[in-house]
């Protein structure tokens, strides 16, 4: 409840401003994923497989294409070299005043620190992976029943059948079962 108070600077006073990126800015841009859809979760998943260091930047490179996104102060621009990550205000310009270049192996090696020390994905990111594992599932289950040759299809491509069929199945033993049988018997028939 204290009145405010108005205190002046100096004339021609400009603030100091950073002319760098953190450590902790560079590493909240790469938990920030690539911005498309279950991007984060795909990178998250293909390096829990246990894929080498070259894979994984070879992956990183496809996942990310050619793009970015930026947002006030900051921009990253992602291509087949690597990422760039800039920082700008609004004296800088365009330009920015800081960038940070990263090859793909560069960003690899940091996402798969940021995995190993337990910050990549949040919580609720890290509690979803279980589901969103069934899911990428259920989406190759239905993918495969639905190009079966001893199927006829006449039934237009949803792929959120898959979640609303094949989920479910998955959590049962005895249907997954059933599935997998139904599936060598397919592939049988394949030379």
């Amino acid at each position: 409840n204290l009145p405010n108070k108005v205190f002046s600077a100096v004339e021609d006073f400009e603030p100091c401003k950073g002319s760098f990126i953190t450590e902790d800015e560079i590493d909240q841009m790469l938990i920030g994923g690539n911005n498309i859809s279950e991007g984060k979760m795909r990178i998250y998943s293909y390096f829990m497989q246990g894929h080498n260091a070259k894979e994984c930047a070879d992956f990183l490179r496809k996942e990310y294409g050619d793009g970015g996104h930026g947002h006030i102060y900051y921009s990253e621009w992602h291509d087949s070299k690597g990422i760039n990550f800039t920082r700008s205000d609004d004296f800088s310009g365009y330009k920015g005043y800081d960038t940070i270049k990263m090859n793909w192996n560069q960003v690899q090696k940091r996402i798969r620190e940021l995995i190993d020390a337990g910050t990549y994905l949040s919580a609720k990111e890290q509690a979803n992976t279980t589901d969103y594992e069934k899911v990428q599932l259920a989406r190759k289950l239905y993918a495969f029943f639905y190009y079966d040759p001893r199927m006829k299809q006449t039934k237009e491509w949803n792929i959120n059948v898959a979640e609303r069929d094949f989920k479910p199945l998955l959590e049962s033993p005895k249907y997954c079962k059933i599935l997998y049988e139904d599936m060598v018997e397919a592939f049988a028939l394949i030379s």
